[in-house]
């Protein structure tokens, strides 16, 4: 969410890790029954991400707070918020929400023609 990179498009995924089993389990003493919510997610490659990172640092300064690879402000989160994807709509509103105390957080997880209509009105 703070650099923006997409593992996948950017050739940056790597393997699951050895030994990783996402849940849950065939076994009925388990008590994790809920699905692992990143099980489909890309995995990165350390080696990768650290070259991306040391070619693209500079593009970053300390002290400033980043969203999909630009600074974190009010317009950058309505961006996100009309043309990101899920994850990155939920993160947005949830930096919204930081930036205007005492407004309702956005309800990132209704249907997108729903989510659409609301952020006409604002």
């Amino acid at each position: 969410m703070i650099t923006g990179i997409d593992i996948t498009y950017q050739n940056l995924e790597g393997e699951r890790p050895e030994g990783f089993e996402p849940g849950p389990k065939e076994e009925p003493e388990d008590e994790k029954v809920a699905l692992d919510e990143d099980e489909d997610l890309p995995w990165p490659k350390p080696e990768l991400i650290a070259r991306w990172w040391k070619e693209n640092y500079s593009r970053f300064q300390g002290g400033t707070r980043y969203l999909l690879a630009e600074p974190l402000s009010q317009e950058r989160a309505m961006e996100v918020l009309r043309t990101g994807l899920q994850r990155q709509r939920i993160a947005a509103a949830i930096e919204l929400a930081m930036i205007k105390p005492g407004q309702s957080l956005f309800e990132a997880r209704v249907p997108g023609i729903v989510q659409q209509r609301l952020l006409g009105r604002a």
